[in-house]
């Protein structure tokens, strides 16, 4: 016996696939298959179809981002906040977002729902 659970009121998951009355197919659902938590899948990917696989980056310093009126670099926003008229403390000027977390994280000041480890 099967048995199958849907949060919504179409099957599909993060994939969506939408056909136009013109009869273009156009994909809306996920911008990429994290392969690394599916290797069923990857395999299939792989092996049934010789498809090639390129990793998806997360993170890309370069990227452009528009935050607050200000256009520039990740790679700013993560190494100076303050530019970005957030509020930060001066002990926290020019630490990079991530050494922030970890920090936040050792000093305790999630709740205990979070994971920091």
């Amino acid at each position: 016996m099967v048995q199958l659970f849907e949060a919504s009121n179409r099957l599909g998951g993060r994939i969506y696939t939408y056909r136009t009355p013109n009869g273009y197919i156009t994909e809306l659902g996920a911008m990429r298959l994290p392969l690394d938590q599916h290797l069923l899948l990857a395999t299939y990917i792989k092996k049934r179809f010789g498809l090639p696989i390129k990793r998806f980056q997360h993170y890309n310093p370069n990227t452009v981002v528009y935050l607050n009126g200000i256009t520039a670099p990740r790679s700013s926003v993560d190494l100076f906040p303050e530019t970005f008229h957030f509020n930060v403390s001066d002990k926290e000027k020019g630490q990079v977002s991530h050494m922030k977390l970890e920090s936040d994280c050792r000093l305790g000041i999630f709740s205990s729902s979070y994971s920091c480890s």
